[in-house]
């Protein structure tokens, strides 16, 4: 006589119900990225080394603590929003590839999305890790290291969003170039801009004033600017929520503005195919 038993799922698929489908994605990507870790070391510490070079020709020419710390610990924030998101979308129109996520019963952008939050996240934190060590090995006193890091919390989830929607916008540059190549140039272009106005080279107060200046505002800002001022204690608290309801407008903004874009890019295509 043949014994049946009786499938009992797990905590998490208790926990999560439908949306565990996001969580077991989200594990698959996370462990597909140990491949070829060895590269993606010698990567992060060849770039981590490199950024820190141009830190330490801001210390050499007697710069504040307050920079060093602004560059330094904002390189690690930033570190935690990378990804290549962009590329990947931009790869798949190029390529037809966006075809088999458009004919999944989910949402095409959150499988892709949560596809690469999967891939990526664990690297960049390893990465981010590893330039804060550096940074306190090589600046050691000029790094100010505080509490308020906590702070910093929602504000890098803010951030990330806001770098999400932004990287699909770049990621559909692809829907109007001619070929991948094109749209890939475009895309470098407007990450290094993007990295300019978020502070990341020359920290935006030495160049600008005032809090409710315009260049402060920019999406970009949300990058770095903003979490390196609340982090070393420039901001009141009216500023810190000011900063917030900032970060979750701009959230929204790109929200819609991907949305929309994207329906376009796809209308466009659609005569000939992706």
């Amino acid at each position: 006589m043949t014994q049946t038993t009786t499938y009992k799922p797990t905590f998490l698929q208790k926990l999560f119900g439908r949306n565990y489908k996001w969580w077991y994605l989200l594990k698959y990507e996370f462990k597909r990225s140990g491949n070829h870790f060895q590269t993606f070391i010698l990567n992060t510490s060849i770039r981590a080394i490199e950024f820190l070079a141009i830190v330490y020709i801001w210390k050499i020419n007697n710069s504040t603590s307050q920079i060093i710390t602004y560059l330094a610990v904002g390189r690690v924030f930033s570190r935690l929003l990378n990804s290549w998101l962009d590329g990947s979308i931009a790869y798949l129109i190029s390529k037809g590839g966006l075809t088999r996520y458009l004919l999944l019963p989910n949402n095409s952008l959150k499988v892709i999305v949560i596809g690469d939050l999967g891939f990526n996240f664990i690297r960049q934190s390893i990465s981010a890790f590893f330039t804060l060590v550096l940074a306190i090995l090589i600046f050691q006193n000029d790094i100010i290291l505080d509490f308020r890091a906590i702070i910093l919390i929602p504000f890098l989830i803010l951030a990330l969003i806001i770098k999400t929607y932004y990287f699909q916008l770049l990621g559909f540059i692809a829907f109007w170039s001619k070929d991948q190549g094109n749209a890939s140039t475009l895309i470098d272009t407007f990450r290094m801009g993007a990295g300019l106005f978020s502070g990341e080279v020359i920290p935006l107060f030495i160049l600008f004033s005032g809090f409710f200046n315009p260049i402060f505002w920019t999406p970009f800002t949300f990058f770095l600017h903003h979490p390196m001022q609340i982090y070393l204690g420039e901001y009141t608290n009216l500023e810190i929520f000011y900063v917030f309801l900032g970060g979750l407008a701009w959230c929204i903004i790109l929200y819609f503005l991907a949305k929309l874009v994207f329906k376009l890019g796809l209308k466009r295509n659609e005569a000939v195919g992706l």
